[in-house]
């Protein structure tokens, strides 16, 4: 039959379960709330700003008390608990009007690296998507296996990123082409064996 003592032990049992229950999500939703109020004193980004945290990149839909809610470029919503917000690496890539962008070039070890540079240089004066201010940079880093490298750095108004990164490529082949400078490929030499 029915045991008074059975019942009252298994209510004790199921009640101090959901009371520690209770109690780790009041922790967990407390804990998210003091650090939604360090990332909003903090205040790294603004709702509409484009961000990388942790792994996760797009642009902030909502800041809430308790989570961040981030609309990918892929268009996926993902949340993330203030909690992991504020123990997370944030890159913010709107915070300033101008960005850089850069690509790497590799030119014919016959080339001169100062007509290349000077190539280079006005090309990037001609294109207007380009700031003159701050300047571009263009700096040799290294020899490689087949060429001389050269990397190229530009300022843009972060409005025009995506289409600067593929306008700088173009710009800095089209004014090695026109200088007559070679881009080599990657060559293997195969000498045969007596």
């Amino acid at each position: 039959g029915f045991s008074w003592k059975g019942a009252v032990l298994s209510a004790g049992i199921t009640g101090t379960a959901l009371t520690v229950l209770i109690s780790f999500s009041a922790q967990t939703s407390i804990s998210n709330l003091v650090s939604g109020f360090f990332v909003l004193l903090d205040n790294p980004f603004r709702e509409g700003d484009a961000v990388k945290i942790g792994d996760i990149v797009g642009v902030v839909e909502k800041i809430d008390t308790l989570s961040l809610k981030i609309r990918t470029f892929d268009n996926l919503l993902v949340r993330i608990p203030n909690t992991e917000v504020l123990n997370s690496v944030i890159t913010n890539f709107t915070r300033y009007d101008v960005r850089r962008v850069a690509v790497e070039v590799g030119i014919s070890y016959s080339a001169k690296i100062s007509e290349a540079i000077k190539a280079i240089e006005e090309a990037l004066q001609e294109e207007p998507l380009f700031l003159a201010k701050p300047e571009p940079l263009i700096m040799f880093t290294g020899f490689g296996d087949s060429s001389v490298n050269l990397k190229v750095m530009a300022w843009i108004d972060r409005r025009d990123y995506v289409k600067a990164v593929t306008r700088l490529g173009e710009v800095v082949k089209e004014a090695l082409e026109r200088a007559g400078i070679e881009i080599p490929f990657p060559q293997i030499v195969v000498h045969n064996a007596p």
